[in-house]
């Protein structure tokens, strides 16, 4: 499997619960479309794959590595090395040029 979403729950401060018991399971070349209300928990399980945000309970296993043993360097090393992430905002610093 590359991706393994299993029963993964999410409450941001203030006990507000975005995601309770989420389980996604995809294979190497599958792909997946997110849709939903805004404020259904979209973003958050993406962040939450793309190890930018962790999560309660439950587990993510992305490539064979389980999100929850990282620590911040873990997951920062994982990012670099298997992940790529295109955001939904211009994160652009203005003093940088391409």
């Amino acid at each position: 499997m590359l991706l393994t979403v299993d029963t993964v729950s999410k409450t941001y401060p203030g006990g507000r619960p975005v995601l309770r018991g989420a389980s996604i399971t995809l294979d190497r070349g599958q792909s997946l479309a997110l849709t939903g209300e805004s404020g259904s928990g979209k973003s958050t399980l993406l962040n939450l794959t793309g190890a930018l945000d962790g999560f309660d309970s439950g587990e993510i296993t992305l490539d064979g590595v389980a999100l929850s043993q990282l620590d911040d360097a873990g997951r920062a090393a994982l990012r670099r090395d298997r992940v790529a992430l295109v955001f939904q905002q211009y994160n652009l610093i203005p003093a940088l040029s391409v």
